[in-house]
C-alpha cells in the first residue's frame, strides 16, 4: 500500500481547523478587532478599510464583506489576495501550512458544516420619479423596498448612512 502525502490545501485546512482563531488573529488583526461569538470583526485586508464593522471572518475561516460582498471563500483565499494571487492559488495554502501546520493531516473527523448564510437581498430598482432627492448622489444604494431605502456616502470622516422613507 502506497502512503500518499496530503496536499498543501489539506495541510492548510487542517491547520485552520485546529488553530483557526490563532491564525485569524495573527494574520488579520487590526486596531480594535474583536471576537463576537464565532465571528472575528476586523478591517478587510483586501481593500482600503479604515473602520471595523463591515467585514468579519468566522472561526472556520469563511469571511463576509457587508460593504461590497467581494470576499474569497476562506482564509486561504484572503492570504492569496494579500499576496496578489488568485483565490485558488497554492501560495496562500503553502503560507498557512508552512507557518501554522504540523506537516500532517489530522485524523479527527471533519467539523460539521455550518448553517448556510441567508442569500443576499436583491436590490430593487426604484421606479422613475419615486426616489427622494439627495443633496448629492449616494455612492451606494444598499437596499430598496417600496417606500424605504438605505443610501451610503463615503466621506473623509468615514461612511455616512442615511435611511429614507418616502
Amino acid at each position: 500500500m502506497m502512503d500518499t502525502q496530503p496536499s498543501v490545501f489539506d495541510r492548510a485546512r487542517d491547520a485552520i481547523a485546529n488553530r483557526g482563531r490563532e491564525i485569524i488573529e495573527a494574520e488579520f488583526s487590526a486596531n480594535g478587532s474583536k471576537w463576537i461569538g464565532a465571528e472575528y470583526w476586523t478591517t478587510n485586508p483586501t481593500r482600503l478599510d479604515s473602520k471595523i464593522g463591515s467585514f468579519s471572518i468566522n472561526e472556520s475561516g469563511a469571511c463576509s464583506d457587508f460593504a461590497d460582498g467581494d470576499c474569497p471563500r476562506d482564509v486561504i483565499g484572503l492570504i492569496n489576495r494579500r499576496l496578489g494571487k488568485p483565490d485558488t492559488d497554492t501560495a496562500g495554502a503553502e503560507y498557512i501550512a508552512d507557518k501554522y501546520g504540523s506537516g500532517h493531516v489530522s485524523t479527527a473527523p471533519a467539523p460539521k458544516p455550518k448553517k448556510q448564510a441567508a442569500p443576499k437581498k436583491t436590490i430593487h430598482t426604484p421606479p422613475p420619479g419615486s426616489v427622494p432627492m439627495f443633496d448629492s448622489p449616494p455612492d451606494l444604494l444598499t437596499e430598496f423596498v417600496p417606500g424605504f431605502m438605505v443610501a451610503r456616502w463615503n466621506t473623509p470622516k468615514g461612511k455616512e448612512i442615511r435611511p429614507r422613507m418616502f
